[in-house]
């Protein structure tokens, strides 16, 4: 998997990640009123947009759905990364990321039988541990050890450094561990980035990880 605009390393990062570092600091908690993402039906694919919640699961449970596709999804409640992977992995659905697919997400996209990206389309996964927003102030979840074992389990355990220990570490706003996938001049191609908080909105500045390829690591399948 050769890396997205390989020339010089600066253009790689500035040209994909700064528009996407600015939405990293979702928070999946513990209880939320966050409202249902949009989800439609066509065929046997269902195609989520927005904040997902575990309302959200009625409506997978439609028995032509096969597939389902996150399109630009920031986040969600814990709630409803329980619902979402119980359905995928109990009806063996494939999911597919268009867009941007964080947090909540990513976990849920995670589950799928078969885990593709939209191959015309600049897409990012972001991954991190659950954050609890506590009168104003992020802290961390009582629910991490849980995330990272899902983590574990879901990718068959293939989820390892340098990604793992990032995306523990990565409870605060604005950080995380972002796969970037997309067209290229030759195919296909993929960074993996670490944003540590420190980089406000200018993704420019996030820390490229090497040997992290998204799928050694069990976040996407091979077709």
């Amino acid at each position: 998997m050769k890396p997205l605009y390989p020339a010089t390393r600066d253009r790689a990062r500035c040209g994909v990640l700064a528009s996407f570092i600015a939405v990293a600091s979702i928070v999946i908690g513990g209880h939320s009123s966050v409202t249902a993402a949009q989800i439609s039906i066509d065929g046997d694919v269902a195609v989520v947009t927005g904040m997902l919640s575990a309302q959200d699961a009625q409506s997978l449970e439609a028995p032509n759905v096969k597939k389902i596709i996150f399109l630009h999804s920031l986040g969600g409640t814990m709630e409803a990364v329980h619902a979402y992977v119980e359905v995928i992995k109990r009806r063996q659905l494939d999911t597919e990321v268009k867009g941007k697919c964080f947090s909540a997400c990513a976990l849920s996209f995670l589950a799928g039988k078969q885990r593709l990206v939209d191959k015309s389309t600049q897409n990012a996964i972001s991954f991190h541990v659950a954050r609890v927003l506590d009168h104003g102030v992020l802290r961390p979840s009582k629910n991490n050890e849980a995330v990272l074992k899902m983590i574990d389990e879901l990718s068959g355990g293939k989820m390892r450094e340098p990604a793992r220990s990032k995306i523990a570490a990565s409870w605060g706003a604005g950080q995380g561990v972002v796969f970037v996938i997309g067209p290229g001049l030759f195919g296909q191609r993929s960074n993996t980035f670490y944003c540590d908080g420190s980089q406000g909105t200018d993704g420019s500045k996030c820390a490229l990880l090497f040997d992290a390829d998204p799928y050694d690591l069990g976040v996407l399948t091979r077709e």
